[in-house]
């Protein structure tokens, strides 16, 4: 088969295989009815497994125990002499790197991949944080999520919210009454001068009396 032919048919195969992904792999809703392989596909077409923390947990048990075995047969490794022409050198026994290596070995490793392994661990945290709060009904996420949704449809057989109806005004409350004014008080008679009554009385005794 030409190369051209196979990459014409690897594309058309691939279109195919992304077009029936999306219909019965990717989709939430499809996942509670996939059996167990189809519902990994699932969460590594959505990233909610990473594949590479499996890879670099692999990586790491394994760049562990090369680093011991390694060690431990340098404990038993000699490194023969060299007897040349211009110079000469003596059997060397490895034993001191072999305890190096089992001891310095592992720390140096787990160093290394837990620098890498910060990145994928963070992500991996914020992934299900969000996993989390989605589940959760009433969320801002949840919430966001009804809204996009919704914001451009329109459920024509939807009834409209009833209006509420205003509230009564409350009557005004009645004057209160005005006390009536008492009435002035009346003036006391002024008495009648007593001296000038006695004045012609005595006056009339007198006239008597001569």
């Amino acid at each position: 088969m030409p190369p051209i032919v196979s990459t014409i048919l690897a594309i058309i195969i691939a279109i195919a295989g992304t077009v029936l992904a999306y219909i019965f792999i990717v989709p939430d809703k499809k996942r509670d009815g996939l059996n167990k392989f189809f519902q990994i596909l699932h969460d590594i077409f959505n990233f909610k497994q990473l594949v590479i923390e499996k890879i670099f947990k692999a990586l790491y048990v394994l760049s562990t125990i090369f680093v011991i075995a390694y060690g431990a047969l340098l404990l038993i490794t000699v490194v023969p002499g060299y007897d040349g022409i211009y110079f000469k050198t003596s059997a060397q026994y490895m034993g001191g790197w072999g305890l190096l290596y089992i001891i310095l070995g592992p720390i140096a490793v787990r160093i290394v991949y837990e620098l890498l392994m910060l990145g994928i661990l963070l992500v991996k945290n914020v992934i299900e944080l969000n996993n989390k709060t989605k589940a959760q009904p009433g969320s801002v996420a949840d919430k966001s999520d009804k809204e996009k949704n919704t914001a451009f449809f329109v459920d024509p057989t939807a009834p409209a919210a009833p209006v509420a109806p205003a509230a009564p005004v409350a009557p005004a409350a009645p004057a209160a009454p005005v006390a009536p004014t008492a009435p002035a008080a009346a003036a006391a008679p002024v008495a009648p001068a007593t001296v000038q009554e006695k004045a012609p009385a005595e006056a009339e005794t007198t006239d008597e009396a001569n």
